[in-house]
C-alpha cells in the first residue's frame, strides 16, 4: 500500500496544504489537512532600479526596489563596486531588508560603477541589477611631494615640488607662505623663486596644495642664502 507521494514543480517559499483521506469501496473517510513550506531558494530575479541619490567624499547613498521574486527572506544586500581608473572590484554588504543604504570607505573624487545583489540563505544565484555609475566629492589634497628648497644666488632662493600623491580632487592652486605673506603659484607650476633675500640668511618656507574642497597639510622646507662675493 502507497503511504508516500512527491510533489514536483513547487514554487520556493511557498505554503501549501495537502488534503489526505483514505478511500474504500464504501467511499471516503475524513480527510485532514497537512500544512506545508517549501524551502528557501535563491532569488529568480535580481532587485531593480538602483539609483544614485547623493555622495560625500568617502560615501554614496542608493537606493533600489526589491526583488520581485526573491524565493525566501532576503538577509543581506550585496553591492559589486568597481573603483573605475584602477578597474578594482570590491563588495560592500547591508544587513536586513532594508531598500537604501550608504557605501563607505570610498576614496574621493573617484568614479564608481555598483550594481546589488539580494541573498537568501540559499545563495543569490549571481543575480545583479542595473549598474549606476557616481563620483565621490573632492576633499582636501594631501601635502606635496619631495619640497626642497635651494639658494641660488646671495639674494635668492628656489623652491620646488611635486604634486601631492593623493590630490583628492583638481588642484587649483599652491599656496606658498614666506613671511606670513601668501604666494598663489598655478596648479601646473612646481617651483617658485623668492628674490631679493639678504645674504647668508636663513629663510623658512611653506607650501599647501590645494582645490575645490580646501587646502591640504603643510610641508616645510628652509634654506641659506649665500654670502655675498
Amino acid at each position: 500500500m502507497q503511504v508516500s507521494i512527491t510533489l514536483k514543480d513547487l514554487e520556493p517559499f511557498t505554503q501549501y496544504f495537502i488534503f489526505v483521506a483514505a478511500r474504500t469501496i464504501k467511499g471516503t473517510g475524513p480527510s485532514i489537512q497537512l500544512p506545508f513550506l517549501t524551502d528557501e531558494a535563491e532569488p529568480s530575479v535580481p532587485p531593480y532600479n538602483l539609483t544614485f541619490i547623493n555622495a560625500s567624499d568617502s560615501s554614496a547613498w542608493l537606493q533600489w526596489r526589491p526583488s520581485p521574486r526573491p524565493n525566501g527572506i532576503v538577509h543581506i544586500y550585496s553591492f559589486q563596486i568597481m573603483e573605475n581608473s584602477s578597474q578594482s572590484i570590491f563588495f560592500q554588504n547591508i544587513s536586513g531588508a532594508r531598500t537604501e543604504g550608504k557605501l563607505t570607505n570610498l576614496d574621493p573624487f573617484k568614479t564608481y560603477v555598483a550594481s546589488v545583489s539580494a541573498f537568501t540563505k540559499a545563495g543569490n544565484g549571481n543575480q545583479f541589477s542595473n549598474t549606476i555609475q557616481f563620483t565621490t566629492d573632492e576633499s582636501a589634497p594631501d601635502s606635496v611631494q619631495n619640497m626642497r628648497c635651494v639658494a641660488t644666488s646671495w639674494q635668492s632662493i628656489l623652491v620646488q615640488w611635486d604634486p601631492p600623491a593623493r590630490p583628492n580632487g583638481k588642484i587649483t592652486q599652491y599656496v606658498l607662505i614666506f613671511q606670513n605673506v601668501a604666494t598663489f603659484v598655478l596648479a601646473t607650476d612646481y617651483a617658485y623663486t623668492f628674490r631679493d633675500l639678504l645674504s647668508n640668511t636663513t629663510y623658512n618656507f611653506s607650501i599647501q596644495a590645494a582645490n575645490s574642497a580646501g587646502k591640504g597639510k603643510e610641508d616645510r622646507c628652509n634654506a641659506t642664502t649665500k654670502s655675498e662675493e
